[in-house]
């Protein structure tokens, strides 16, 4: 693909197409050195990013106005054209990863963090029948 972008006599591109190149490539390297080196610190020292946490909706929110000035009429023709992968998508998003994540609070016996849940999880529980 980006063989694709190299300059040559037929198909001359714009002068700063090789500095665009370089840093397209520097950012697809070192973002993900980033998010990495970002998660490890907030594993480590998770009272150094706790006075973030309020900011993390907000910037998630930004985060994904940005995405979605980024879709064009064709992205949306895909989806009119392929329904079935937004449907699958919204599949997994509200009943497969619920799902596993309940399954995954049973298996490791975890009990809810939320106190309103506390008290379905109680009602819940299978109890040992007494004979």
């Amino acid at each position: 693909m980006l063989e694709a972008t190299k300059t040559s006599p037929e198909s001359p591109l714009r002068p700063d197409a090789d500095a665009q190149t370089r840093t397209a490539r520097w950012a697809v390297t070192v973002f993900p050195i980033l998010v990495i080196v970002a998660g490890v610190l907030g594993f480590l020292l998770p009272g150094a990013f706790k006075p973030a946490a309020p900011a993390v909706p907000y910037l998630l929110g930004i985060i994904m106005f940005c995405m979605g000035l980024a879709l064009t009429l064709p992205d949306f023709s895909s989806v009119a054209k392929r329904p079935w992968a937004v449907g699958l998508g919204l599949v997994a998003h509200y009943v497969i990863m619920p799902g596993a994540g309940w399954l995954i609070a049973v298996v490791l016996h975890l009990e809810p963090a939320w106190p309103p849940a506390s008290f379905w999880w109680a009602a819940h529980r299978v109890a040992p029948r007494r004979t």
